[in-house]
């Protein structure tokens, strides 16, 4: 067995980032998070933080002797998220790897898998908020809180204690006093794909401040077991099933975004690219070689770290989630 030197082992990393970068190059997994998730910048510090401010709705029409009239912000919600770690190692005796040429060869096999592996975890993490956001007890991931360092007000639940998709039974309110509710116990068809878009783009259509804003989707989410339910929706020309040849006037409205990783087979909304939703890649996938010399083991770690969370309900609809 040849010995593993410093230089080797240092060059050995250096092998696995190179094969592992190839294998993120052709792994097919679509990265649909990339499109709902907003990118942030890694704040200093164990956690993330950010606080709204409202009040600033629109400008005041003025006549022409008249004066400023001045306004003071108001403070909104604050927002916490956490990184969360994932990691995997493998390991094999000296015996396995009885010259360096085998060694680099398994250390070629294993960097490309994790490869692959880091965009499917990066996708499950994500999917992760929509698979749980309608849990009416919350979802860990949503809990910003850091032992000994910040306690998250919110707990499991939203920035504003209340589930991710919340029902009619169980509104959230506004600033000022406004309820709201951005999900709804309805399957995937033409007409209910009018109910949840009129939701979201009429009855929902207010800030901070209960003020009329514009909130248009661009994109409705569902998992494969909706694949063709949703293509009939958006792209036939006349309305499906219907006896009259009226036109489909949900056709191309939105773009279709099937994601894999959504568990929910019936589970469907409507969604604003990059609003609402902000995550982060808080550490890169990180790897390490090393000898056990006390197991007699060649060892591979890999690990990163990943945060996300919601910042803005409205910018979100939900359809048959899952509430407990």
């Amino acid at each position: 067995m040849v010995a593993i030197t410093a230089q080797f082992a240092k060059g050995m990393v250096l092998d696995m980032y190179k094969y592992s970068m190839e294998a993120e190059q052709y792994d097919p997994t679509p990265e649909q998070s990339d499109k709902i998730f907003r990118k942030i910048d890694k704040p200093g510090g164990a956690y993330y933080q950010s606080t709204s401010v409202i009040g600033m709705d629109e400008l005041q029409e003025t006549s022409e002797l008249e004066g400023f009239t001045f306004r003071s912000p108001t403070e909104g919600y604050t927002v916490l998220a956490r990184p969360f770690d994932f990691t995997d190692a493998v390991s094999f005796s000296k015996n396995a790897v009885s010259d360096c040429a085998k060694m680099k060869d398994l250390g070629k096999q294993t960097s490309k898998t994790w490869g692959g592996a880091k965009k499917t975890t990066k996708e499950k993490f994500y999917a992760s908020f929509f698979n749980n956001g309608g849990l009416t007890a919350g979802y860990s991931r949503f809990n910003g809180s850091v032992v000994g360092v910040i306690t998250d007000a919110s707990g499991n639940l939203c920035y504003d204690s209340i589930e991710a998709f919340n029902l009619s039974n169980n509104t959230r309110s506004s600033k000022k006093g406004g309820t709201y509710y951005n999900s709804a116990a309805i399957s995937l068809t033409h007409s209910n794909a009018i109910t949840l878009y009129n939701l979201y783009t009429d009855t929902n259509a207010y800030d901070e401040n209960d003020e009329r804003i514009s909130n248009i989707p661009d994109y409705i989410w569902y998992p494969p077991a909706l694949r063709f339910t949703a293509d009939t929706i958006l792209q036939s020309t006349l309305i499906p099933n219907s006896m009259n040849n009226d036109k489909n006037v949900l056709q191309s409205i939105v773009e279709p975004l099937m994601w894999s990783f959504l568990t929910d087979t019936d589970a469907w909304g409507y969604g604003k690219k990059l609003k609402g939703w902000f995550g982060c890649m808080w550490q890169d996938l990180v790897y390490d070689f090393f000898e056990d010399k006390t197991g007699r083991q060649i060892c591979y770690t890999a690990e990163m770290r990943l945060l996300g969370g919601m910042d803005n309900w409205r910018f979100t609809s939900a359809a048959n989630v899952s509430a407990s």
